[in-house]
């Protein structure tokens, strides 16, 4: 079972990294979609980072930042950390 994962965690990463050679204009554009949903995500943290109580703040700011990056991940953005938190999470059934 672990190695069945590990398998398809392999192919996915190889696949990944042939896919700037493919299609560069794909690529591009995917790391342009995450770039404005991390930078949609600043500006969430930002605006609530100034309204609220300073106790507050930190918790906020975090989950603004989880929602960024889940953006990322289910909008298709070719992100790093987005590409982390995919091949770290359960696979779906």
């Amino acid at each position: 079972m672990l190695g069945d994962t590990v398998s398809k965690l392999a192919a996915s990463g190889a696949e990944r990294a042939r896919f700037p050679m493919r299609n560069p204009l794909g690529f591009r554009i995917g790391a342009m979609t995450a770039g404005i949903h991390v930078s949609f995500g600043i500006l969430l943290i930002s605006s609530l980072g100034s309204l609220l109580d300073p106790s507050l703040r930190l918790p906020a700011m975090s989950v603004s930042f989880g929602l960024a990056l889940i953006l990322v991940a289910e909008g298709g953005g070719l992100s790093t950390t987005a590409s982390a938190l995919v091949s770290t999470s359960r696979p779906r059934r």
